[in-house]
């Protein structure tokens, strides 16, 4: 599997939301294995660090399926991540601890990664275009990288249960 093989990146909201809520493991285990085994969805590294750090069973899924959560170590992804910092502290409707919070997370590298391999982000987030808050959809929409939620890939990818 190379890089540019993968359509879609997807967001530990994603991961966590659906292992709490819709698609937990012992209810549809079959969400989990098709995320594990689809070729066209993939995440990054820093999602990988966030979900280790719950010690739980999606904990768990993650470290089994470490191959999945791709480097975010290159120079492709590393230069749309400068670019993506650069416009962010440049809003001013951002406030200091939102941006501190997006850059220490995996955010801004899962849209910088999804920017520099042309991939669609899949997140739980919504636009909040008028919020001190930074969010996935809108630095998506302000660098023209498709957003979607998980329906919506499952859809995409004619993922039925």
């Amino acid at each position: 599997m190379t890089q540019t093989s993968h359509q879609f990146v997807i967001d530990s909201s994603v991961l966590i939301e659906a292992h709490r809520r819709y698609y937990a493991h012992d209810l549809l285990p079959g969400f989990w294995d098709v995320l594990a085994n689809e070729s066209r969805v993939c995440s990054i590294d820093r999602v990988f660090r966030e979900l280790e750090n719950h010690k739980d069973w999606l904990a768990e899924w993650a470290k089994q399926h470490k191959t999945w959560f791709l480097s975010t170590d290159n120079q492709r992804t590393i230069d749309q991540y400068v670019k993506i910092v650069n416009w962010v502290n440049s809003v001013p409707r951002f406030n200091l601890k939102s941006k501190k919070d997006f850059f220490d997370g995996a955010d801004s590298w899962l849209c910088a990664y999804a920017s520099a391999f042309h991939l669609t982000v899949v997140t739980q987030e919504i636009s909040e275009s008028f919020s001190p808050k930074v969010k996935i959809p809108d630095v998506c929409d302000q660098f023209g990288i498709p957003c979607i939620n998980t329906f919506e890939m499952l859809r995409a990818l004619n993922i039925v249960f």
